[in-house]
């Protein structure tokens, strides 16, 4: 007797075992798709040291500007866009006094974090190329932030991470 017949014979269990099948399929297909699995924040950010002109990954905890082989480094924000490639959006720093504000808060393993207004507000931005830096909460620094690409503005532009 071969597989045809008992198929034949017993409807119930065909239709139990192909109704699982689909559904193990489905299950993998909408497993496969799911673009969260296993996404972790990044530990590392973009930084440079000679105005954006060139970037390299460090830990992203560190509060810029911090000493980088003998020259002052600062966090830049890195973008992609179609058939233009990557470059950078905008370079960002801290005020002496967030620098050190921030520093302290990383010294302590268990404390209230800083909040992002009390961050924003000792944030410094510039585009690359430019000579002044700008508070972000001011319209300078809200500005420097629609980062559009350079060859077509009307563009979709990707954030890149490390």
């Amino acid at each position: 007797m071969g597989i045809r017949e008992n198929l034949n014979r017993n409807p119930a269990i065909t239709t139990g075992a192909t109704v699982g099948i689909i559904l193990l399929a489905i299950g993998v297909i909408v497993w496969e798709v799911m673009p969260s699995r296993g996404v972790r924040a990044s530990t590392k950010a973009y930084f440079t040291d000679d105005d954006g002109a060139t970037y390299f990954a460090d830990e992203i905890i560190k509060a810029p500007p911090f000493d980088h082989n003998g020259k002052e480094a600062v966090r830049c924000y890195v973008f992609s866009c179609p058939g233009h490639g990557k470059f950078v959006g905008y370079l960002e720093k801290f005020t002496k006094e967030m620098q050190a504000r921030i520093s302290a808060r990383l010294a302590v393993p268990v404390g209230p974090p800083l909040d992002e207004i009390e961050t924003n507000s000792g944030r410094l931005l510039k585009k690359p190329g430019d000579a002044k830096w700008v508070a972000v909460q001011s319209q300078a620094g809200q500005a420097i932030t629609n980062v559009k690409c350079p060859d077509d503005p009307s563009a979709l532009i990707t954030p890149e991470n490390p």
